[in-house]
């Protein structure tokens, strides 16, 4: 009985902490930015373009800051045993966070979407929703995973935010052969559908491979504390 209550305590502590202002902040500039870029386009064409920039540039940063400190956090704040007291596994408390962080982001994409929506088919609503979510997950799975590597958060936004970082100021890598896969702002400038739609698809399985690599290193936290 004492066990269930913990779980719980720490499932409503995760729950509270999508009211917090490192998630509503984020979530009022997105939406703000969105909204304003959306009625200044005075077409289809240039609303298409607007929100793929949007959806590839600005969700990918929200993902890498909120995932990246997950477990590394606790390691540097010294709170690993007193979680590991609750007899709670530290991946439940990486995938209870990461379905939280991945439901907020959710809404924040679908939210963009629809402002822009403007009789568009339903395939079209899929397309930017690709564009949207695999360089989401690839940055913040990536951070995260540096972040368990090192145990330590700050290794894990400094990689993650530099490589989006990178990707910003070399455009001429989504044209590379083989670096256009793991570019993140593929369909952003590259015009022909069938890269920006190999590089999304990329992305998604290198973030598979990182997810799973996060619950792997996540099941031995004792290295976590000796770190």
């Amino acid at each position: 009985m004492i066990e269930v209550q913990s779980r719980l305590t720490l499932l409503l502590y995760q729950c509270r902490l999508l009211f917090s202002w490192a998630y509503l902040v984020p979530a009022g500039i997105v939406l703000y930015v969105g909204s304003r870029l959306i009625s200044r386009s005075n077409s289809p064409v240039l609303t298409w373009i607007n929100l793929v920039l949007l959806l590839e540039m600005a969700f990918p940063p929200i993902s890498a800051l909120l995932l990246t400190p997950v477990i590394a956090e606790e390691c540097e704040y010294r709170t690993l045993p007193i979680i590991g007291a609750t007899a709670t596994p530290l991946v439940h408390i990486f995938i209870t966070r990461f379905l939280l962080v991945q439901f907020y982001i959710a809404a924040m994409i679908a939210t963009v979407i629809l402002l822009g929506y403007q009789s568009r088919p339903i395939l079209d609503m899929v397309k930017l929703w690709l564009i949207a979510i695999s360089p989401t997950l690839f940055l913040g799975l990536m951070g995260a995973a540096v972040a368990h590597l090192t145990a330590s958060s700050l290794v894990g936004y400094v990689v993650s935010i530099g490589y989006w970082m990178l990707n910003l100021a070399f455009r001429e890598l989504a044209r590379q052969p083989i670096l256009r896969y793991i570019y993140l702002f593929s369909a952003s400038y590259t015009h022909d559908e069938k890269i920006w739609q190999s590089n999304k698809l990329a992305l998604l399985t290198l973030a598979g491979c990182m997810f799973l690599l996060n619950l792997l290193l996540l099941q031995k936290p004792e290295k976590m504390l000796t770190s």
